[in-house]
C-alpha cells in the first residue's frame, strides 16, 4: 500500500497531505494537531530518511522566526482580551457613538472597530452594538449579520496586527509596508462594495442626535490610544530603525518591484544584529507600550494580564504556529516541491491557477486567515521560489486574496456562525448578501495582480 501510495503523482500526493488537515479540521482536532499529522503523512508519500526528517523538524521548531512569532501572537492575543477585560473596547464604541449618533455609519463603524483587534469570534462583540443601532429600522435580520460580519473583516486583508498576516510576512518575508500599500485598495473596495450592496437605502429612524465636536473628536482618539501605540510602532518604527542603520527609508518602488533585499539595503547591518529581531522588534515595542498605558490608565493588574495570557484558546493558537512552521520545514527540506514543479512543466497548468485555487479550498474548509495561510503559503512559497524575489509579492498578494475569499465563503467561520445565531438570521440568506460582495472583492483582486504584475 506503502509503494502504491508513494507511486502516485506530486500534486495528488501533495492534494492527500491537505485532504489529512481538513479530514482533522472537520473531526475537531486542533489544528496544531492536524498539521503535524499533515507533516507525517507528506513525510510518508515524500520518502525522507528519519534523520533528515529530524534535522527538517528540529530546524522549523528552533530557528529564530518560530520563537519571535510565538512571542508576537501570544502577545496580540493577551492584548485583545486586555482591551476587553478593562472595559477600554466600550469607552472607545461609546466615544463614537456620542460624536455620530444614529446613522448608517454605525453599522460600518462598530464592527470596524471591534475588527481591529485580532480576537477568535470578534463579530460577536459588535454584534449587540450594531442590534441597538438597527433597532426599528426596517432591515432584516440576514442583511444586518451580513452588514457586521463584512465590515468586521475588512482591514484583514493587509492590518499588520492579525495573526493571519504575521505569519503572511513571517512566511513570505516580503517588505511589510510594500505589501501593505498593495493591499489598502482591497479595504477600500470592501467598503465600497459593503455601501453598496448592503446599506444604499437603509434609513435607521429619524434620531440622528450628532455632536461632532473637536473636544470629542479628542475623547475619541484618547480611547484609542492603545491601539495606536502598536498601529504606531509597527508602521513607523521599522522607517527609523532603517534610518539609526544609515538608510533614509524604503526604496520608492512599486507594490510589485517590492522585494525585502531592496527595500531595505541596511540588510547586513540588520544580519549583524539580529535581522529577525529588528524585523519584529517594532510589533514587540508596540504591545509592551500598549500594555504599559493599560496597567498605568485602565488599572490592569499583573493578575489579570497573566490569566489571559495562559487563556486555552492562546496555548492553542501558539500550538498552531508550531505545526505551521514544522509542516513548512518539512516541505522546503523534502522532495515535495521539485517533483512538483516537474509534474507542473510536464502538464501545463499554469501556476497562477494553482496559487489561487489552493489558498481558495484550505480558507473555504479552514474558516480562519491563520489557518489558510499556514496550510496552503508553505507550498505557494515553494512553488514560487525558483521566481524572481522582485517578482513575488503580486502573486503572494493575490494568493492571500484568494485565501482570503474562501475564509469568508466558509461555513465554519467562526464570526460567521456566532453572528448569524446572534440575529437568528437565515444563513443562506446571508450568503446572498455576502457571496457577491466575496466574488466582486476577488475580481478586484485580480485587476490589481494583473496591474502591479505589469508594472
Amino acid at each position: 500500500m506503502h509503494a502504491y501510495l508513494i507511486s502516485l503523482s506530486p500534486g495528488l500526493k501533495l492534494g492527500l497531505t491537505l485532504l489529512s488537515i481538513v479530514l482533522l479540521m472537520r473531526a475537531r482536532a486542533a489544528m496544531g494537531v492536524a498539521l503535524l499529522a499533515g507533516t507525517a503523512v507528506l513525510g510518508l508519500l515524500f520518502p525522507m530518511s528519519l534523520a533528515d526528517f529530524g534535522r527538517a523538524v528540529l530546524k522549523g521548531i528552533f530557528q529564530e522566526k518560530t520563537i519571535l512569532l510565538m512571542v508576537i501572537v501570544g502577545g496580540l492575543l493577551t492584548f485583545s482580551g486586555s482591551l476587553n477585560a478593562t472595559g477600554q473596547i466600550q469607552r472607545i464604541i461609546d466615544a463614537f457613538t456620542k460624536m455620530t449618533g444614529k446613522s448608517r455609519l454605525t453599522l460600518v463603524t462598530f464592527p470596524a472597530v471591534i475588527g481591529l483587534l485580532p480576537m477568535p469570534g470578534g463579530a460577536i462583540f459588535s454584534a449587540p452594538m450594531v442590534e441597538a443601532a438597527v433597532k426599528g429600522a426596517p432591515i432584516t435580520p440576514s442583511r444586518t449579520t451580513a452588514a457586521n460580519y463584512w465590515f468586521r473583516h475588512i482591514w484583514e486583508y493587509w492590518f499588520p496586527l492579525y495573526p493571519g498576516i504575521i505569519l503572511f510576512l513571517t512566511l513570505t518575508r516580503v517588505n511589510r509596508e510594500m505589501f501593505i500599500l498593495a493591499q489598502l485598495p482591497m479595504t477600500l473596495c470592501a467598503l465600497a462594495l459593503g455601501y453598496v450592496i448592503l446599506l444604499r437605502g437603509i434609513r435607521l429612524g429619524q434620531e440622528r442626535t450628532r455632536n461632532f465636536t473637536a473636544a470629542n473628536l479628542q475623547v475619541f482618539f484618547k480611547e484609542l490610544i492603545p491601539i495606536l501605540l502598536v498601529v504606531g510602532c509597527v508602521l513607523f518604527l521599522s522607517t527609523i530603525l532603517d534610518f539609526l542603520l544609515g538608510v533614509a527609508g524604503p526604496d520608492k518602488t512599486s507594490p510589485a518591484q517590492a522585494n525585502p533585499a531592496d527595500a531595505h539595503p541596511s540588510g547586513e547591518a540588520r544580519a549583524a544584529l539580529g535581522g529577525a529581531f529588528l524585523k519584529d522588534m517594532p510589533v514587540v515595542a508596540g504591545l509592551l507600550l500598549a500594555f504599559g498605558w493599560l496597567f498605568v490608565f485602565r488599572g490592569l493588574t499583573w493578575r489579570a494580564l497573566g490569566s489571559l495570557a495562559f487563556k486555552k484558546n492562546t496555548a492553542s493558537m501558539l500550538f498552531m504556529v508550531v505545526g505551521v512552521v514544522i509542516f513548512q520545514s518539512v516541505l522546503e527540506n523534502g522532495s515535495a516541491v521539485s517533483d512538483l514543479n516537474r509534474q507542473f512543466e510536464r502538464s501545463g497548468v499554469p501556476l497562477v491557477a494553482v496559487i489561487c485555487a489552493v489558498p481558495f479550498v484550505c480558507g473555504l474548509v479552514i474558516g480562519v486567515a491563520f489557518g489558510f495561510v499556514g496550510a496552503s503559503f508553505p507550498l505557494v512559497i515553494a512553488l514560487l521560489a525558483s521566481m524572481p524575489e522582485s517578482e513575488r509579492l503580486p502573486y503572494y498578494c493575490l494568493a492571500y486574496i484568494m485565501g482570503y475569499t474562501g475564509m469568508m465563503l466558509s461555513p465554519v467561520h467562526i464570526c460567521l456562525i456566532v453572528t448569524n445565531q446572534y440575529f437568528k438570521s437565515h444563513l443562506g440568506r446571508v450568503y446572498g448578501y455576502v457571496a457577491p460582495l466575496c466574488f466582486l472583492s476577488a475580481g478586484f483582486g485580480v485587476l490589481l495582480f494583473l496591474l502591479y504584475r505589469t508594472f
